[in-house]
């Protein structure tokens, strides 16, 4: 590149946007210039999250005690509602039993109408209405797709692929957290 430009500039720019993933074009970017985006990032409070092994990457904010003086915060936090939230821990205990069922480290791949039934059952009572409770999953599939932990095949229409980012969005603790609120909040609609 020219102009004083890093070298690593479209790899900063992606990650201020999102994720990249092991197929996107910045991929080989970010591996080789990771020390240098790491301390990019380091001194604007943001730390770079990248499993090689799963082939992601995305920025995290640095946690800062009351003392420390923080800067402004730039990854913004998600409130994920709660249909969005049992879709989440679903398909992450599903790439859960994907992994441990495959012997090599495939990609987990589902029609939306499989994660239509392996969902429909936990959505409210009152979205008894089937038409209307698929357009709800249908709604909040692409909701997880625009937050980057579904994409669509670009092999085969109509499948999606469950993105190992959510094995770090919901690692084990949260997820056990995660489950513990729903199992309380489906006591208290009872």
């Amino acid at each position: 590149m020219t102009n004083n430009v890093l070298p690593y500039a479209n790899a900063i720019i992606r990650l201020l946007q999102g994720i990249i993933y092991i197929d996107d074009k910045e991929w080989t970017e970010l591996t080789v210039n990771q020390y240098e985006i790491k301390n990019y990032f380091s001194g604007i409070g943001l730390e770079l999250f990248l499993d090689d092994s799963e082939g992601y990457a995305f920025l995290k904010q640095k946690d800062f005690s009351e003392e420390d003086v923080s800067p402004i915060k730039l990854v913004a936090k998600r409130q994920l509602t709660f249909s969005v939230t049992v879709i989440c821990v679903l398909l992450r205990e599903k790439l859960l039993e994907f992994d441990a069922s495959s012997s090599e480290s495939g990609r987990l791949i589902l029609s939306r109408e499989e994660i239509i039934d392996l969902v429909q059952n936990f959505y409210p009572i009152e979205s008894s209405n089937e038409a209307k409770r698929n357009d709800k999953i249908i709604t909040d599939i692409n909701k997880l797709i625009e937050y980057g932990f579904l994409k669509w095949n670009n092999e085969k229409k109509n499948l999606l692929e469950v993105k190992r980012i959510l094995r770090a969005v919901f690692d084990a603790t949260k997820l056990n957290e995660i489950k513990e609120k729903l199992i309380e909040y489906a006591k208290r609609a009872t």
